[in-house]
C-alpha cells in the first residue's frame, strides 16, 4: 500500500509543476460531444509537434481528487482532431477537466454536467436546444468575387451565453470552396479552417454538439455519391463534428 500511496502522489505534483502551453498548440476546441448519466464525450485539434494527450477532469470545486484519461490514438499528422471519452462519472454532476499536452498544463480547459437519472423517479424534465444550419466562414483569398456569402458571425457568441441542453447543427456546417474539393487535404483543411474560427471557441464548448450534414460539408453543390473523394469527405465530417444516430453512409 505504501508504494501505490506515493504513485498518487506524484501525478498530482507532476501536474502542478508542468509548464503553462502556449496557445498555438491547440487549432481549435475543446468541444464538448454527448454527455449522459455516466458518460462525456470531449474532442481537440492540436498541431503537428504534440506527441501526447492527457485529460485531466474532476468533479466542480474538488481538483485535488482527479482522474486522468490519456489519449492512445494517432498524432503528429498535418490535420489531428481527437476525442476522449470518459466514463464512470456520477449522475447530475457537474465537472470539469484540462487538457495536459506534452505533459503541459494548456488553456483547453471547460466544465460540462451530466444527465440526472430521473427515468422511474420523477418526471421527465423539460429542456430546450439551438439549432442552426449554414454556417459560412469567410476566408477572402477563397470566397467569390463580388459580395461573398458569410458577414458577420457574432450570433454564435451570443448562442454560447444560452442556458440550453445541446446545440443541434442542420447542415452545411462548413462550406467546401473550389481549391478544397479536388483533393484530400483541401477537405481536410477546409472542416479545420471552420472548426478553429475563434468565434465558435465558446460556443463549441458551452454544451453538446450534435450534427447531420448536407451537400456543403460533403462536396460540391448538391452532390451526391458520384463525388469522388466522398469518403475522404466522410472520415473528415466524422472526426470533426458530432454525429446524430449512426455514421453517415454513402451508397
Amino acid at each position: 500500500m505504501k508504494k501505490l500511496w506515493l504513485i498518487f502522489f506524484f501525478i498530482p505534483v507532476l501536474f502542478a509543476d508542468a509548464q503553462p502551453l502556449t496557445r498555438g498548440a491547440i487549432v481549435s476546441g475543446p468541444m464538448l460531444g454527448q454527455v449522459e448519466l455516466r458518460t462525456a464525450t470531449l474532442w481537440l485539434q492540436v498541431s503537428a509537434d504534440i506527441s501526447s494527450i492527457t485529460l485531466i477532469y474532476w468533479k466542480e470545486g474538488h481538483p485535488e481528487i482527479f482522474r486522468q484519461r490519456n489519449y492512445e490514438g494517432v498524432l503528429g499528422k498535418e490535420f489531428n482532431p481527437i476525442q476522449i471519452e470518459i466514463g464512470g462519472l456520477d449522475i447530475n454532476s457537474r465537472y470539469e477537466y484540462q487538457f495536459i499536452l506534452n505533459h503541459a498544463k494548456s488553456p483547453a480547459t471547460g466544465t460540462f454536467q451530466t444527465k440526472d437519472l430521473w427515468q422511474w423517479r420523477k418526471p421527465a424534465p423539460d429542456f430546450s436546444f439551438l439549432t442552426g444550419s449554414c454556417a459560412y466562414f469567410n476566408e477572402a483569398i477563397y470566397d467569390r468575387p463580388g459580395k461573398p456569402y458569410g458577414g458577420d458571425s457574432v450570433i454564435f457568441e451570443s448562442m454560447a451565453n444560452d442556458s440550453v441542453a445541446f446545440m443541434l447543427w442542420l447542415g452545411d456546417n462548413w462550406y467546401t470552396r473550389e481549391v478544397d474539393l479536388q483533393s484530400a487535404w483541401g477537405l481536410w483543411y477546409r472542416a479545420s479552417h471552420d472548426r478553429s474560427e475563434p468565434v465558435l471557441k465558446n460556443l463549441l464548448k458551452s454544451m453538446p454538439q450534435y450534427a447531420i450534414w448536407d451537400d456543403h460539408d460533403f462536396g460540391p453543390d448538391n452532390s451526391g455519391f458520384s463525388y469522388g473523394l466522398k469518403e475522404v469527405s466522410r472520415m473528415a465530417w466524422m472526426v470533426r463534428i458530432f454525429i446524430v444516430g449512426a455514421f453517415p453512409k454513402i451508397n
